[in-house]
C-alpha cells in the first residue's frame, strides 16, 4: 500500500471521507487511489469533465493532486526547499509542504544531495559552491544525475 505525506503526517492511502455532521454535509473531492489515479470520493456526483489533469506550475504534480495535498498549484516548489513538488512526491519521497521532512535540521534538498555524494561543489570544478560564481543557483533533482548514481 502506498503512503504519502500530508501536513498532518504520514497517511496510508484508502478512501477518505470526512463528514461534517453538524452542518449535515459531506466533504467530497478527488483522491488518489493506490496507483495515484484520481478517484471521486463523496456522496455528491463527480464534477462533469473529471479531475483537473493540468499542471499550472509545471512541477510534475497535476492540479487535482495539488488540491488534495494542499500544495500551491501556481508555485512549483510550495515549501521553498529547492525541490519541485512533483519531484518530492515521485523521486525523493519527501513532504512537499515541509522544507525539512525528517526533522534533522537539514533541508530535504541538502539530504538528497548528501545521500548521493554531493560534497559542496555542484559543478565539480574544485571551488566550493559558496565561493564559486559559476555555481548553479538551483538544479532540479530530475535534471541532474550524479556520477556513478544513474
Amino acid at each position: 500500500m502506498k503512503t504519502m505525506f500530508t501536513r498532518y503526517g504520514k497517511v496510508v492511502f484508502g478512501a477518505m471521507l470526512i463528514v461534517a455532521t453538524s452542518l449535515e454535509c459531506v466533504f467530497a473531492e478527488w483522491v488518489p487511489d493506490s496507483r495515484w489515479h484520481p478517484v471521486w470520493v463523496g456522496e455528491s456526483p463527480a464534477p462533469s469533465g473529471g479531475p483537473d489533469l493540468g499542471d499550472s506550475d509545471l512541477d510534475k504534480c497535476p492540479n487535482w493532486l495539488e488540491a488534495y495535498l494542499g500544495t500551491d498549484p501556481n508555485k512549483p516548489d510550495t515549501d521553498g526547499d529547492f525541490i519541485l513538488d512533483g519531484e518530492e512526491l515521485w523521486i525523493t519521497g519527501t513532504d512537499p509542504l515541509l522544507v525539512d521532512s525528517d526533522g534533522d535540521t537539514l533541508s530535504d534538498y541538502r539530504n538528497y544531495l548528501t545521500a548521493r555524494g554531493y560534497t559542496g561543489d555542484m559543478n565539480f570544478n574544485g571551488i566550493p559552491d559558496n565561493r564559486d560564481p559559476q555555481a548553479p543557483a538551483r538544479w532540479h533533482v530530475m535534471e541532474y544525475h550524479f556520477p556513478g548514481v544513474d
